[in-house]
């Protein structure tokens, strides 16, 4: 609520101001008065140094060193010495001062400047507050090495942080009466007009936000310990409150400050959601965004940090965003579309999203396009959704093959870019972890012959590819266990058959990465599963399963127990063999 200002408080507001101006007076006499001072003391230094009446050379007339009348031959090469250091020194800090660049020297005097009680003192203060502060913004959006630290350590964050908040501004100075409409979203502050305050448009004071957001922005892209500098100095729920704002470049920018702050890191991302950030940003920001391009991809990009992480966010902090995320998907851009679909993927991952999205035939349906899309940075985000949504129960499994999800992972298996035959491979495998019904669909498709095909060629390169990236071993274990489909059997069996012909020439080489992949066919307890197939009832399977244990494993044969075959005392044996008579 606006509180009104009575006589009574108009008065009492008044008389603080004119404290305030008052004690900034006394505090910029005071230090004109020492600069006078500080002046004199060095004049009449120089003076007393100056006076010499019998001036004493030192050193080589090519460079003499003029010594106080005074001084004797005791002490000369003494006085000497002193003299030569402190030229030394002279010269060591002009060379310094030409390396160190102009907009880096005397950082801390600039901060101070930057205090807002300072535009009381002078009318056309502003003007020189929002050249600070665009100053700072400059150097800080150096591409290599900006000063950071520097910036941190002169203190000019905090006054950053303090000109986000616009009631620290109107503290200061007068707006028109056509911009009071803002003073509607403050609650609990006290505005009022004096002649003792400068006049400024809220044009002017979005201005000289939208530097300071900049400015922390930046330093928010920094290391993992700047960022927690800015957070920890009190910024995070001043941005926010920015993004409600209807200046779009000031909205623009606090977004990018708070993406930046939810990038950094799991803890950083979770305090700003605990601050609301989620709420906002759909309800008041999202109106603003999607009016304008640029604002829309920062938007996007910011929601989609939002849920990126390990370990995952809080469900109740992002759910909102989902019914959003289902409307950006049909988004023409690409850079909103990929931060889109990397924001799903981002969902797919919490059991809640995952949920959600098996359940949107729509949404579903509007992914497996996007897994065709043209631009590899669509389609991946696209494919590790729908891997993820692979990875829940079969009836999530089977709502993605039923919206023909195996035909799409066929195409992409056959992508020129690595990354995307990964996704692909990783989702089948996904898939196969379903019931028998769906490891059958998986099989009776061409996702089936893409495996096969590549390791009935028999070359090692090609193994090696679908046992590392595409854990096709995994794959192979599980069609194992369907011991009733003998098409499903079949193929597992001769898949790992050819794997095994694939290294053969690894083995006869004594190279580890052989017996790697024996331990990585035990691991999967591939033997086990092979000397259960030999009991099949199928004769194909059974040599199948027979001769990869015998080719490839080493098979422990049961030692059989053999009676020793004595004579016995006192008897007689007639014949031979299991047929001899005893007497």
């Amino acid at each position: 609520m606006i509180h009104k200002a009575t006589d009574k408080l108009l008065h009492e507001k008044e008389e603080e101001l004119k404290k305030t101006i008052q004690s900034l007076q006394i505090e910029n006499d005071q230090k004109k008065q020492n600069k006078i001072k500080r002046d004199l003391i060095i004049q009449n230094a120089r003076k007393k140094y100056c006076q010499f009446q019998k001036p004493v050379f030192y050193g080589s007339m090519s460079n003499p060193l003029i010594g106080h009348h005074s001084f004797d031959n005791d002490n000369a090469d003494q006085i000497v010495t002193q003299l030569n250091m402190k030229q030394q020194q002279k010269r060591n800090y002009s060379q310094q001062r030409k390396k160190t660049p102009d907009n880096e020297i005397h950082l801390k005097s600039l901060a101070n400047q930057l205090d807002l009680k300072y535009l009381l003192l002078d009318n056309n203060y502003f003007t020189n507050l929002l050249n600070i502060c665009t100053q700072f913004r400059k150097m800080l959006s150096i591409e290599r090495n900006p000063p950071i630290d520097k910036v941190i350590d002169s203190g000019a964050v905090a006054h950053f942080v303090k000109i986000l908040d616009i009631k620290n501004i109107l503290q200061n100075v007068n707006i028109p009466s056509t911009d009071c409409h803002i003073l509607e979203k403050l609650n609990d502050f006290v505005y009022f007009r004096s002649d003792l305050k400068p006049n400024i448009s809220l044009n002017q004071i979005y201005n000289l936000q939208f530097e300071a957001t900049w400015a922390l922005t930046n330093i928010g892209s920094g290391s993992s310990a700047h960022t927690n500098f800015v957070v920890t100095s009190g910024a995070v729920p001043y941005l926010i409150e920015l993004i409600k704002s209807s200046n779009k470049d000031l909205c623009e920018q606090a977004i990018w400050a708070l993406g930046n702050i939810m990038g950094d890191c799991a803890t950083m991302r979770n305090y700003v959601l605990n601050e609301g950030v989620m709420k906002v940003m759909i309800e008041d920001t999202w109106k603003i965004a999607k009016l304008h391009m640029s604002t829309s991809r920062n938007f996007t990009w910011t929601l989609s940090n939002g849920l990126r992480g390990k370990p995952i966010p809080d469900w109740e902090l992002v759910k909102d965003s989902y019914p959003l995320l289902c409307e950006l998907v049909y988004s023409l851009d690409e850079e909103v579309l990929t931060d889109c679909c990397w924001a799903l993927s981002y969902m797919a991952d919490m059991p809640e999203g995952l949920s959600l999205i098996a359940n949107n035939k729509k949404l579903l349906e509007k992914l497996m396009e996007l897994c065709q899309h043209v631009q590899p940075s669509i389609c991946t985000p696209t494919l590790r959704t729908i891997g993820n949504v692979a990875t829940g129960n079969e009836m999530e499994t089977q709502a993605l093959l039923d919206v023909g999800v195996l035909k799409v992972l066929d195409y992409c298996m056959t992508a020129p870019k690595k990354g995307i035959r990964k996704e692909a491979a990783w989702t089948i495998s996904n898939i196969t972890a379903g019931n028998l019904f769906q490891i059958r669909q998986v099989l009776d498709s061409e996702c089936a012959w893409v495996f096969s095909n590549a390791l009935s060629g028999g070359k090692i390169e090609d193994a090696r590819r679908i046992v590392n990236d595409y854990d096709i071993i995994k794959g192979f274990s599980r069609c194992l266990s369907a011991r009733k489909d003998v098409k499903v059997l079949t193929i597992a069996l001769e898949g790992i058959e050819n794997i095994f012909k694939a290294y053969a020439p690894l083995q006869d080489e004594g190279n580890e990465e052989y017996y790697a992949l024996q331990e990585k066919m035990e691991e999967n307890e591939i033997p086990d599963l092979l000397e259960q197939l030999q009991r099949h009832k199928d004769d194909n399977i059974y040599t199948l399963a027979s001769n990869i244990l015998t080719n490839y494993f080493v098979v422990e044969e049961e030692e059989e127990e053999v009676e020793e075959n004595t004579k016995p005392k006192g008897g007689f044996t007639f014949g031979s063999g299991d047929g001899a008579f005893k007497f």
